[in-house]
């Protein structure tokens, strides 16, 4: 019986071990681009594997890890989106007058969306990008 529970207890740490070692490590790289409006930005944000990112716009370029949280939360609201199966090109036709466009690359599935057409399930995960962006690009 002894022997029992040391062996549950062991295969309860190691699948807690590898469960977290998951969960924390980015499953695939991220691009996001968000260009246009009155100011004409043209932010471009690349995320790898790892988390390493690389921000490019018009002030400069910054580099930067996500923290563990950071990245978590990017791919959790990716993956509560459904992003997969989101349409690719949401965009306005013809475009809006100094509205901002955002093109999201993530697991080979790329789509293309401006503020007056972004699909509601979207929301959220531009709304953490952008946080990113404005927090990482100073």
């Amino acid at each position: 019986m002894e022997r029992q529970v040391i062996r549950l207890t062991l295969l309860v740490s190691v699948l807690s071990i590898l469960l977290t070692a998951c969960a924390a490590s980015p499953s695939s790289p991220i691009e996001f681009t968000r260009s246009g409006g009155i100011a004409g930005m043209n932010d471009v944000l690349a995320i790898d594997a790892k988390g390493h990112a690389t921000l490019v716009r018009r002030t400069g370029k910054f580099e930067f890890d996500l923290t563990t949280d950071e990245a978590n939360r990017l791919h959790t609201a990716l993956r509560t989106a459904g992003f997969a199966s989101i349409p690719e090109n949401s965009a306005s036709k013809p475009p809006v007058p100094d509205e901002i466009a955002y093109v999201i690359v993530y697991q080979n599935h790329t789509v293309k969306t401006a503020d007056t057409t972004i699909p509601e399930k979207l929301r959220p995960v531009i709304v953490l990008f952008n946080e990113l962006i404005d927090r990482k690009g100073r």
